[in-house]
């Protein structure tokens, strides 16, 4: 039995809206490790566009996580999750780069240990309180700054576009 897309469009978007701010965390980082997987079939199967094409969307949802930092809270722990991110990216770079898939076996082994350790933050509850946040670089002086985002409809756009980002 076939699953429209539709449904499925509709399913991810209920998970997405329904979790919590963490639980988004996991959801995007389970997506981005999926099409490494994926990235790495389209390798052996000798279909270099398709290989390409999922480390893209893979890199997209690191970048995503990346740019949503917020270093208000604690700009150490920020920064540290920032480098991180940005190794990621650097290694999905050179896999495409050197036509190769080691540094993705890289990154999803790392990505694994992360999605572990915030889904059992989920799990105990932590973060259920955090509002929305963005991160942004800033013009100035080069530093990272958050910014506060009201709880509207808009500081949920994060939601939507991580829903197009793993659809």
């Amino acid at each position: 039995m076939a699953i429209s897309a539709n449904a499925r469009e509709e399913y991810l978007k209920q998970k997405i809206e329904t979790a919590s701010p963490i639980g988004r965390i996991v959801i995007l980082i389970e997506a981005a490790m999926r099409f490494l997987n994926q990235a790495q079939t389209s390798f052996k199967n000798g279909d270099k566009l398709g290989f390409v094409e999922k480390v893209i969307r893979a890199q997209n949802i690191v970048r995503e996580l990346r740019n949503s930092l917020n270093l208000d809270i604690d700009e150490n722990i920020g920064c540290g999750f920032y480098r991180l991110y940005s190794f990621f990216l650097k290694e999905m770079m050179k896999a495409v780069r050197e036509k190769k898939t080691e540094p993705l076996i890289t990154v999803q082994v790392q990505l694994k240990t992360l999605c572990d350790s915030w889904r059992v933050a989920d799990e105990q509850g932590l973060g259920r309180d955090v509002a929305p946040f963005e991160a942004r670089v800033s013009a100035k002086d080069g530093k990272l700054v958050g910014r506060r985002v009201e709880v509207t409809e808009a500081a949920y756009k994060p939601v939507s576009q991580g829903l197009n980002l793993i659809s």
